[in-house]
C-alpha cells in the first residue's frame, strides 16, 4: 500500500473544513432557511453527477447499485440533520461533535467487516465523548448549558454518516468511486423528493427574485459544492486503498482546520463569519478539538 492515500487522507479535511465555513456564512448571511440552501446545494451535486455520467465509464451491477443507493440515502439524511444542527449552532461545535461517527466506525466496522480492538480504542471512544462534552458547553442566558440543543441531530447525523462510509469500503472492494458517487446520488435524490412532498416545505424552495446578488449566491453555493466534491473524492480515493478507520481517524482533523479558519474570519472578516474567539472560549474549545483528535486516532489505532 502506498502513500498516496495519506496525501487524499490529509487534503480531505481541509477542503470539507473550507467548506464548512462558507456554508455556515450561507446559512446564517444568504438563506432566511436551511433547506432553501439545500435545495439548490443539490441541484449544483446534479451537475457533477450528469458530468461524472458524460465523462465516466459507470458499472451497472444491480447488488451493488442499491448498496451506492443505501449509501447515497444516508449521506444525504446525515447531511440533512448536519444542516438543521450547523443552522443553530457555531460550525466549531458542530463538526467536531459530528465526529462522534468514528465511535459508530469502530463498532460498525466491528460487526459487518470483521475488525476487532481492544482497551486503547475504548479509552479512545471515552476521550471522544468527553471532547464531546467540552466542545458543547456553553452559557445560555449567563448559564452554563451542559450540552448544545442540537446534540442529538448531530448524534444522528454521525451514525447516518458512519453507515455509509462502511458501504462505501465494502462497495469499493468491486467497484470505483466514480460509479459510487453516480448511483449514490440517486439515494441522496430521494431525501429531496421526500422533503419535497410536504407543502411546508416546498415554501422553502428558493426563488431567484428573493435574492438582490443572484449571481454572486449561486456561485458561492457551486463553489462550495465543489469544494465538497472534491473532499469526497479525495475521501474515497483514501479509503480505498487504506482501513477506512485509519482515514476517518486522519479526517477528524477537520475540526481544527474549520476553528482555524473560523476564528481566521473573525479576525480579518468579523462581518461574514463570527465566531466567539475570547481567551478562554477559544482555550476550551482548543482543548475539546485536542480530546477529540486524540480520542479518533486512539480508536482507529
Amino acid at each position: 500500500m502506498g502513500m498516496t492515500w495519506m496525501l487524499f487522507a490529509l487534503l480531505t479535511p481541509v477542503l470539507w473544513a473550507l467548506g464548512d465555513v462558507a456554508e455556515k456564512f450561507q446559512l446564517d448571511r444568504v438563506f432566511k432557511h436551511w433547506l432553501s440552501y439545500f435545495t439548490l446545494a443539490y441541484l449544483a451535486w446534479s451537475v457533477i453527477v450528469l458530468a461524472i455520467f458524460l465523462v465516466r465509464p459507470v458499472a451497472i451491477d444491480a447488488t451493488h447499485i442499491v448498496m451506492a443507493v443505501a449509501s447515497g440515502l444516508l449521506n444525504t439524511i446525515g447531511t440533512v440533520f448536519y444542516l438543521k444542527a450547523v443552522s443553530k449552532e457555531e460550525a466549531s461545535r458542530v463538526v467536531p461533535l459530528a465526529y462522534m461517527s468514528v465511535v459508530f466506525v469502530a463498532v460498525l466496522s466491528y460487526v459487518f467487516l470483521g475488525e476487532s480492538f481492544g482497551l486503547v480504542t475504548y479509552a479512545g471512544m471515552a476521550m471522544l465523548v468527553v471532547g464531546a462534552a467540552v466542545m458543547s458547553y456553553r452559557k445560555v442566558d449567563g448559564r452554563l448549558l451542559p450540552v448544545t440543543p442540537v446534540l442529538g441531530m448531530i448524534l444522528l447525523s454521525a451514525l447516518a454518516n458512519a453507515s455509509s462510509h462502511i458501504i462505501d469500503k465494502s462497495f469499493l472492494g468491486s467497484y470505483d468511486y466514480w460509479t459510487l458517487l453516480f448511483w449514490g446520488y440517486f439515494g441522496g435524490l430521494a431525501v429531496v423528493a421526500w422533503f419535497m412532498l410536504d407543502k411546508r416545505n416546498r415554501v422553502h424552495i428558493p426563488k431567484l427574485s428573493d435574492f438582490s446578488n443572484r449571481r454572486g449566491m449561486l456561485v458561492l453555493v457551486a463553489a462550495t459544492i465543489l469544494i465538497y466534491f472534491v473532499g469526497d473524492v479525495t475521501w474515497l480515493a483514501a479509503i480505498s486503498d487504506a482501513p477506512v478507520s485509519i482515514v476517518a481517524a486522519l479526517s477528524t482533523t477537520e475540526p481544527l482546520f474549520v476553528l482555524l479558519f473560523a476564528v481566521a474570519s473573525s479576525v480579518f472578516t468579523p462581518k461574514l463569519l463570527k465566531e466567539e474567539i475570547g481567551r478562554s472560549k477559544l482555550a476550551l474549545k482548543l482543548l475539546a478539538v485536542a480530546l477529540i483528535i486524540a480520542g479518533a486516532y486512539l480508536v482507529a489505532a
